[in-house]
């Protein structure tokens, strides 16, 4: 393992990093590919490490098929952090906050703005905004983006919504998710449906 990449359980990687220092130990992903290597860091994760073997080998129509049976999602790329928002929000301890990060989540297309939040939990704008980045670790026009583009990745990935459809739910115009989409993730909406997406007539 010395000089190659790897992954396992988030209680574990530093105990992995410091035990075994010539391992490259990535800690935002949930699998990770290095040649003849391949780690993951559960047993969830090791279902869509699975699904991207059978994709690769075989082919991602068998992939999905495997996938759709199970009742599982399709597509968790590798690179995806160990710690999906909603898990990370429902461990907060100031529960006004967790509160409204959980109906963001669910509720992504809704007004949200800095003004409108402040005053669901009777706070100023300006206190709001410095009390919020201190617990969540993110400003919340961040924190609002993210879950945004990150509903809108999962559709463009699980659905046939039209992308004008999808940028419409998360509160957004078509073009905006085009430039934050690309500027988030490096891809436009149509070219990463066209990679992970389901198929079919969008």
């Amino acid at each position: 393992m010395d000089g190659k990449k790897a992954t396992t359980h988030w209680r574990y990687l530093d105990r992995l990093a410091k035990d075994n220092p010539r391992i490259n130990v990535e800690t935002d992903s949930i699998y990770v590919y290095d040649n003849n290597v391949i780690t993951s860091v559960g047993v969830t994760s090791g279902m869509d490490l699975a699904l991207s073997l059978v994709e690769e080998d075989i082919s991602r129509e068998v992939a999905m098929s495997i996938a759709q049976n199970l009742v599982i999602y399709y597509h968790r790329s590798g690179g995806q952090q160990q710690f999906p928002a909603p898990l990370k929000i429902q461990s907060l301890e100031n529960q006004i906050f967790r509160q409204l990060c959980l109906e963001i989540i669910e509720h992504p297309g809704e007004k949200h703005s800095v003004e409108n939040m402040a005053e669901r939990v009777n706070m100023s704008a300006r206190n709001f905004s410095r009390r919020f980045t201190q617990d969540i670790g993110i400003s919340p026009g961040k924190f609002v983006e993210k879950v945004r583009l990150d509903t809108a990745k999962r559709l463009l990935e699980d659905s046939h919504y039209p992308i004008e459809k999808i940028a419409k739910k998360i509160g957004f115009s078509g073009e905006v998710l085009r430039r934050s989409f690309l500027c988030y993730y490096g891809i436009t909406p149509s070219k990463h449906r066209e990679q992970f997406g389901a198929k079919g007539t969008y």
